[in-house]
């Protein structure tokens, strides 16, 4: 025993002498800038030590990239530390720019240990440049193209606290382009916004944002984009389970409809059913559809397994299991005949109801420990499934036998269930098998399993950390046992260590003394959250070696945030009350808020901002690769996140490679035993030729044959155009098979159509749901008390909204609020809905419809207030009526009214009962009649002038009687003054050209003349004189504008005018061009640029030239593309867009490009002495002027173009014109030469450029000055790019002459009347003089003095029902209207089967309940047409036909249909979508605006093309006035032709609708005839009204020659025979004049060759002048109108007396008028 004593105490001596041990850990992964927790120990230490810890790059020869860190462990810190330490990045960022040359950069640093007494040792890191969180959020996750998306992005450090930063923001389109791409500083919370061009296609945009120079902490968001409208109801699918049992018979699910308030839907449900497999392939199951009907919004559907099988295996799909079931709804509603429809994808196909997910199980297990299974029991769909039985049965492996062993526990509300055995010391593995059992033991769940190891440990000793396993509560603890197991005779530990890791740091650090059953308490901590790992080890020590025995647990912490935010609960409100927004914070500063309508979440949930989204995040920095546990000692450290260096062994080869784990089990997934993917038409498996089968299948409104369609499909590829024409004519077969056989409807389906209907099945579900915008995006400062208060009103929708709040506070950090809901209700109310405009004197019929929510019947009384200027029943009382809405229902009341006057009519409705009240007010535009038109006039003003500037402001002609004309003067400084202020802002570019902006050409106006703009003003210093926001404003024009033009560009980086068309040579160089000029305004992704350059390069001809195979612009066709010099002018166009691409490649690079540049060059300069046309020779030289300067071309170029100018010495200007004589031999049709006018302004604007370029400024004066006089008010010119080019060539010209830098301009207007205006312009004041107001009719002197020159413009508009610029001899234009009534007929579709017209029911039954069959609802959904009412409605729907054509040759410019429509309608935008995107291609684009439409043709030709589009009236109207329809040359606007269409003229909307009260106040102004016979007439009533009340001016004797109607006016042709009197209007016998009436004045009528005495005063006499120029005549109830009788009438006796008396009159008024 002695001896044993002394040989232990000796071995321990030489222990003690020997160095102490020293284990340090580091993060396996570093990141870039971020502290680091490095810990230090010692084991067997009698004395202070000290160890220097730093971070440095092997690779640069060892260069320091920390400041070194000096630790002392020593008796009072237990001799274990917990070090902070980063990696400086301005240290990283130089040593890796040492060795970037030379060497790869690798992502690896090393952390070195040394101690001068026993250790130096280095161990190698990964690096990761990810730190600090970035969090975005967007206001929601769905957008309409068109939107606005605003987003936020919030930056904090690794504490979660906010940080001021440098960040990168990339946003992406559904294309996957950079859209937009900026350096921003984050100021710990950014907000901003960016608009989704209009034409973008459906799919998913990302935001991305990350740290400068930290790229691995970027944060991403994305959103959805597609298209969405409103429906009439909502139509939902309801499964009972979230699953389907194919073990079960049947499947049963609910379909609901209902109204937004509240109301079931009673109608027909077509249920239509498919499988969807792993990949997310879908096929359709025909003959599986179910046909059903909903009575009171609800209808239960049962689907037999059986038959599901058998329609399956029919499809080649032998599996089902694992697949999804698809289900689509379409429902009809029987009363109005509205089709609203729904799909289902959620319901998964299994052979168990139930999953079991194993994957928080360790792995490994230590022999003699207590070991946990950690089982989750979930539904296919991934929630819970609670409260399950589970068993367990565990099958142990020894050394040479194996033991069963069972156990048994529960689940809790999770589904969690914990499992725990004692493990018996020898074993080397297990499997586990777990089973769940249901409410009579029945086994549910059987198939999870997995194997699991022993730990493998030198000397078989072990450590097994024990928890109890369940979420650490705040203020709670957990018990953890540390069981160490060593074998007899080892000596035990003195002392366990113990490291608690969060987000991959360190937060604790201790150790415990061992005990027989070692345990200890962790208590809960903020630090802790979301997750935690606890690391316990002990050190063995042995003569020969020292090893570590560890293991390590994950355990899971209740997420709680540092400083907390709560929003207090909403009470329910009603619309537009005012709510009081309560958040509850923990010391914050500021509080983000956001409200969504809840609707947003049902279609897309997945990109919220949330709370488990923020702890999500928070994980990412858990660097643990395993749920605890490890194979070895070393494995465990590794997978919990640690490397490590010991002073005893090297640990060099356990070095983390991945930024990733790459073995982590995760929760298996089914199995996709669907391998093929079938189509709905089994012919046909490609996906592009379903889609045209379906487009082909589909119901044709214009009446077509198949081979008419088939020819409108020729942008397609060939196999699609086959799959087009065969569908075509398997649907025409089918209707008419349908119309032989069929005599009623039938529930029932036979057999023997089922082949013939399987053709047509599937037709892609239109789900229509509207969302309104989010609401209260709004940053609020927190009171001192830690409350934010925010008083808003909320919007008038019936609605639950989300309210959301997002917390950051510099020492409480970041934190999400749970969101609480908003729910805005009103049980009563009424709403109005109106057109956007109506003309005056129509009459329309306001619809106001209340809604009753409650369960009870309400009288309601329905008030409409009167107001001045609108007719109404009620006179000026208003007008009133009573109904009775039925509870849950809504009942609409109809007021007829008529508007007398122009402007915003205030409309104010009001309903209510004894017990509730609402009104609404809306206000109703009234517009005057005709169309409105503008003529404009541009002069030169100039200090040095010597004569006078004679502006005459003539009367309008044919202006409509009684309307005000306007006209502006408008002064501003220098050539660009009156463009300037519109290029730069949204507002004022449609102030700058008024034409439509839909294709790709046409989105640079919004981007080109801003770009030369800001350099004009950069330039000339003029920022301070406008608004302040003005640049930004510029900036982010140019910017959407960017984000839109990149929706048309091709993956090989070329442009067609629309996402379907053709690439254009000219377009792509116009698109490449601009984007240059851009690089300097906004970040522009090179490549994209240089990938259109290459597509230009790759199509240049042998001869150096370029043409355009799809030419777009006609403004090149003569003088251009496809003319004789056509390749000349593209090819002058695409070297000047290269030569502005050449800085985007630097020396070295690009030399394909510079090649093409020279080629191009030799081409111009060989074609330099056969060119005649201008505009070919202007764009050549300035091509020239630029990349040749000096050279003999360029000088030869210039000499040429000077001698084609017209130039004008008297005035002082220069010009090119294009005129028909310069029409080359063999060019025969004279129309395609464009009119001078457009192609003039483009022509000289080159000019000028080249003359710029040269620096010729006297010469470029002169260009200048003719270029103003050419621009209209506002600033542009006639199109996009006569304007684009003319602004960046006065940009350019402004610049060099320096023109308002010294300003001192007077300039004086004189008017006729004597008064005069003076103006004093300077170059503060140049862009911002206001405009001045004259009279139409006057004639204005204008006088300058002083110094400099300016621009005076000239605008007058009025409203007309005649063009004047009607050029119909080019293009020919038909619009016509119909009632949907007469919208029939088709060529060889067969009948119309989609309503109860065209058969006769037989027996009783009501053929509009019957479902239909399967064609007519593929026609029903595809048409989107209307089922036969029940109840009649009385806003109509009308079918618009627009056909139009050219009267000889072809169009190759873009042609553009500008429809105004009648008053009270609405497009149908399906209508106009399918003319657009269906396989058959009408029309190439199309755009809305208010009460327009308009509709791209690419091409027209002689054979007229025709559109038909449904357009829906809003309010019943009546008297509706013709409204216009005009086509134009978008290039060369000149060429154009306008027509008037008007109503059908069958229809009501041409009939009067007033009654009564209403009729007489809107005719109380019409004229009335005064009957000679009259018993009132008297001897005195013609001279007292002449002479005394109301006094005439003017006395007539007038024939009637003839009448006309033009829609709003009866204009009467009169012939003066007798002038009694004459007034303002002098006249001699004879003379004609035009006398209108109002058409709806119908009580009154003057008849042709009769006569008439006609008085009146001057004011009925109009300023507007009729073709003649003669004073036209309005006739109203002021004015004597009498039909004087003829003579054989007045010879009778009875009549004798009253012809004497008008007789006597006229002789005696003629004479003597009123003097006695």
């Amino acid at each position: 025993m002695r001896n044993t004593l002394l040989l232990i105490m000796a071995a321990l001596t030489a222990v003690s002498e020997q160095n102490p041990i020293c284990l340090i850990t580091a993060p396996n992964i570093v990141h870039l800038g971020v502290e680091e927790t490095v810990t230090v120990q010692l084991q067997g230490a009698t004395k202070p030590t000290q160890i220097t810890l730093y971070f440095l790059y092997q690779t640069d020869n060892n260069k320091d990239l920390s400041g070194k860190k000096h630790v002392t462990l020593n008796e009072a810190n237990g001799y274990q530390e917990v070090v902070k330490m980063s990696v400086i990045p301005s240290l990283y960022e130089k040593a890796i720019k040492n060795i970037g040359k030379t060497k790869t950069i690798v992502p690896y640093i090393q952390l070195a240990a040394e101690s001068k007494d026993f250790l130096s040792k280095k161990k190698t890191i990964l690096l990761s440049t990810k730190k600090g969180y970035v969090f975005l959020q967007t206001d929601k996750p769905i957008y309409n193209p068109g939107e606005n998306v605003n987003f936020r992005v919030f930056t904090l450090d690794n504490y979660l606290l906010p940080v001021e930063e440098s960040i990168n923001v990339k946003i992406s389109n559904s294309k996957g382009l950079l859209v937009y791409n900026q350096a921003l500083r984050s100021s710990k919370l950014l907000q901003r916004n960016i608009m989704i061009p209009d034409v973008e296609t459906a799919g998913h945009w990302m935001i991305v944002a990350a740290f400068i120079n930290h790229p691995m902490s970027n944060s991403s968001v994305e959103f959805e984009v597609r298209e969405y409208v409103l429906p009439a109801f909502e139509v939902k699918i309801a499964a009972l389970k979230p699953y389907y049992l194919v073990t079960e018979e049947s499947f049963q699910f609910s379909v609901s409809a209902r109204y937004t308030y509240g109301k079931g839907v009673n109608g027909i449900a077509y249920v239509r059913f498919g499988l969807i497999d792993g990949e997310g392939n879908r096929t359709h199951l025909p003959g599986l559809e179910i046909k059903t009907s909903i009575q009171d919004g609800v209808a239960i559907i049962t689907l037999p397994t059986e038959d599901l099988r058998g329609k399956a295996e029919k499809q080649s799909i032998q599996h089902m299991e694992g697949c999804n079931l698809y289900i689509a709804v379409t429902v009809l509603e029987t009363a109005s005949g509205d089709l609203e429809e729904a799909e289902s994808t959620s319901v998964k196909i299994v052979t168990s109801p139930y999953l079991i997910d194993m994957s928080k199980t360790k792995e490994y297990f230590t022999p003699g420990g207590r070991f946990s299974i950690l089982a989750t029991t979930t539904h296919p769909d991934g929630s819970p499934a609670p409260y399950f039985h589970m068993r367990a049965s565990v099958s142990v492996t020894f050394v040479g036998g194996t033991q069963e062993s069972k156990m048994e526990g529960s689940s809790n509300s999770k589904g969690e269930a914990v499992l725990t055995f004692e493990v018996p010391k020898l074993a080397t593995s297990m499997d586990i098998k777990v089973f769940a059992e249901g409410g009579d033991k029945e086994v549910v769940v059987s198939d999870a399993k997995m194997t699991v190891s022993a730990v493998q440990s030198e000397g078989n000793s072990y450590l097994s950390v024990e928890i109890e396993h369940v979420t650490l509560e705040p203020g709670g603890t957990m018990t953890v046992t540390l069981r160490d197991i060593t074998p007899p005779g080892t000596p035990r530990p003195a002392y366990i260590y113990y490291m608690v890791l969060s987000k991959g740091r360190v937060v604790q650090m201790n150790r415990v003394q061992r005990t027989e059953l070692t345990t200890f308490s962790l208590s809960y901590s903020l630090d802790l959250v979301p997750s935690f790992r606890l690391v316990a080890y002990y050190f063995t020590q042995a003569p020969e070696k020292t090893t570590i025995v560890a293991d390590s647990v994950w355990a899971d912490v209740k997420d709680i945030c540092k400083g907390q935010i709560e929003i207090l609960p909403f009470k329910e409100h009603k619309p537009a009350d005012l709510v009081n927004v309560v958040v509850r914070t923990d010391q914050g500063d500021k509080v983000a808020l956001a409200a969504v309508d809840t609707a947003v979440y049902i279609l897309n949930k997945n990109n919220k901002l949330t709370p488990q989204k923020m702890f999500a995040y928070m994980n990412s920095y858990d660097l643990a690769c395993s749920m605890g546990g490890g194979k070895n000692y070393q494995s465990v450290l590794q997978d919990a996140g640690l490397t490590f260096i010991t002073s005893w062994v090297d640990t060099e080869d356990h070095v983390r490679k991945d930024y990733s784990c790459n073995n982590i089990r995760r929760p298996k997934r089914a199995l996709n035993y669907h391998k093929d993917f079938s189509d709905i038409i089994n012919k046909y498996p490609d996906k592009m030729e379903k889609r045209c089968c379906q487009d082909g299948a589909r119901f044709n409104n214009l009446g077509l044959s198949c081979e008419s369609r088939h020819a409108k499909t020729t942008h397609k590829k060939v196999p699609c155009r086959v799959a087009f024409l065969k569908c075509c004519k398997d649907a025409t077969k089918l209707r008419n098979n349908i119309k032989k056989t069929r005599k009623t409807y039938s529930l029932a389906r036979t057999d023997g159509n089922m082949d013939e209907e399987e053709a047509i099945d599937e037709v892609t579900v239109h789900l229509r749901s509207y969302f309104p915008q989010t609401w209260m995006w709004d940053i609020v400062d927190v009171e001192p008390s830690g409350l934010v208060r925010h008083s808003i009103a909320v919007p008038d929708s019936i609605t639950t909204w989300e309210v959301q709040a997002v917390g950051i506070s510099k020492t409480k950090g970041f934190c999400i609020a749970e969101p609480k809901p908003l729910v805005v209700f009103q049980d009563f109310f009424v709403s109005l809905r109106l057109p956007y405009s109506v003309k005056r004197n129509e009459q329309l019929q306001v619809k106001a419809v209340v809604y009753n929510y409650r369960t009870d019947s309400m009288e309601v009384t329905v008030e409409l207030a009167w107001v001045e200027g609108l007719c109404s029943a009620g006179g000026d009382r208003g007008d009133k009526k009573v109904v009775t809405v039925p509870g849950k229902s809504a009942v609409p009341v109809y007021f007829t009214v008529v508007p007398l006057v122009i402007g915003n009519i205030p409309i104010q409705v009001e309903a209510y009962t004894k017990t509730a009240r609402d009104q609404i007010k809306k206000d109703l535009k009234v517009t005057g009649e005709g169309e409105l038109v503008s003529i404009q006039h541009e002069y030169n003003i100039d200090g040095n002038a010597a004569k006078s500037i004679e502006v005459n402001i003539p009367p309008p002609p044919n202006a409509v009687p009684g309307l005000e004309s306007d006209a502006y003067i408008s002064v501003k400084g220098g050539v660009m003054g009156e463009s300037v202020e519109n290029c730069l802002n949204l507002d004022g570019v449609d102030r700058l050209i008024s034409l439509p902006k839909g294709c790709a050409e046409q989105t640079m106006v919004t981007m080109s003349p801003a770009i030369h703009a800001m350099r004009y003003l950069d330039t000339t210093g003029q920022w301070i004189d406008l608004k302040a926001e003005r640049r930004d404003e510029a900036q982010a024009m140019i910017q959407i504008g960017y984000g839109r033009i990149l929706t048309f560009k091709k993956t090989d980086g070329s442009y067609g005018a629309f996402l379907s068309t053709p690439s254009s040579i000219w377009l792509t160089a116009f698109i490449a061009k601009e984007l240059s000029q851009c690089r300097d305004v906004i970040p522009v992704e090179d490549s994209y640029i240089q990938q259109s350059i290459s597509y230009l390069v790759s199509k240049q001809l042998a001869s150096g030239a370029f043409t355009d195979p799809n030419p777009l612009y006609d403004r090149t066709m003569q003088g251009g593309v496809g003319g004789f010099e056509g390749e000349v002018s593209l090819t002058a166009f695409v070297l000047i867009a290269m030569h502005h691409a050449v800085p985007l490649y630097p020396e070295g690079q690009g030399s394909e490009v510079r090649y093409a540049m020279e080629q191009a060059k030799v081409y111009l300069g060989s074609k330099l002495d056969s060119l005649e046309r201008p505009f070919a020779v202007a764009i050549t030289s300035y091509a020239l002027s630029l990349t040749s300067p000096g050279e003999d071309a360029a000088s030869m170029a210039q000499t040429k173009l000077r001698a084609l100018a017209h130039c004008d010495n008297e005035v002082a200007t220069c010009h090119w014109e294009a005129s028909d004589a310069l029409r080359l031999s063999g060019e025969k049709r004279a129309n395609l030469v464009p009119q001078a006018q457009a192609i003039s302004v483009e022509t000289t604007a080159y000019a000028l450029l080249q003359t710029v370029a040269k620096g010729d400024v006297l010469y470029a004066t002169h260009i200048a000055r003719w270029l103003t006089k050419q621009r209209q008010y506002g600033g542009g010119f006639r199109s996009t790019q006569d304007t684009v080019v003319a602004l960046e060539a006065l940009a350019k010209y402004s610049i060099l002459a320096n023109d308002v830098e010294d300003l001192d301009l007077n300039v004086e207007m004189c008017h006729q009347n004597g008064r005069k205006q003076g103006v004093h312009l300077t170059k503060r004041n140049a862009l911002t003089l206001s405009a001045f107001q004259v009279n139409p009719g006057s004639q204005i002197t204008i006088n300058t003095e002083g110094k400099g020159n300016g621009t005076l413009s000239v605008v007058q508009t009025y409203r007309t029902l005649e063009r004047m610029d009607l050029i119909c001899s080019f293009y020919s234009l038909n619009v016509s209207v119909e009632g949907e009534v007469k919208y029939r007929k088709n060529a060889d579709d067969g009948p119309e089967l989609y309503d109860d017209y065209n058969y006769e029911s037989e027996g009783d039954g009501n053929p509009s309940d019957e479902p239909m069959s399967r064609v007519e609802w593929f026609d029903l959904r595809t048409r989107r047409k209307r089922h036969a009412r029940q109840e009649e409605e009385r806003e109509n729907s009308l079918v618009y036909t627009v056909c139009v054509g050219l009267n000889s040759g072809n169009s190759t410019g873009m042609v553009i249909v500008d429809i105004s429509l009648l008053s009270g309608l609405k497009p149908n935008m399906q209508d106009l979508e399918e003319n657009v995107k269906s396989t058959e291609k009408y029309i190439d684009h199309y755009d809305i605006a208010p009460n327009k439409v308009f509709l791209y043709f690419a091409v027209i030709t002689e054979e007229p093309q025709c559109v038909k589009f449904r357009a829906e009236q809003i309010s019943p109207m009546g008297l509706v006035q013709p409204a216009a329809a005009e086509v134009y040359d978008y290039y060369n606007p000149e060429r154009r032709c306008t027509v008037f269409y008007s109503a059908p003229q069958k229809s009501s909307m041409l009939s009067k609708i007033c009654q009564d009260n209403v009729c007489s106040c809107a005719e109380g102004g019409c004229p009335k005839s005064k009957v000679t016979y009259s018993k009132h007439m008297e001897k005195e009533t013609r001279r007292s009204f002449a002479c005394f009340s109301p006094v005439v001016n003017y006395g007539y004797v007038v024939k009637i020659v003839n009448s006309s109607d033009d829609g709003v006016f009866k204009h009467y042709t009169t012939i003066l025979t007798k002038i009694l009197q004459t007034g303002k209007d002098v006249m001699q016998t004879g003379a004609v004049r035009d006398m209108l009436k109002r058409k709806a004045c119908d009580e009154f009528d003057m008849k042709t060759d009769s006569n008439y005495l006609i008085m009146g005063r001057d004011g009925t006499i109009s300023d507007t002048t009729d073709h003649s120029g003669k004073p036209v005549y309005v006739l109203d109830n002021t004015m004597w109108m009498e039909e004087i009788p003829e003579e054989r009438k007045c010879k009778a006796t009875k009549n004798r007396k009253a012809c004497n008396m008008l007789k006597d009159f006229m002789v005696h008024y003629e004479l003597n008028q009123c003097s006695i």
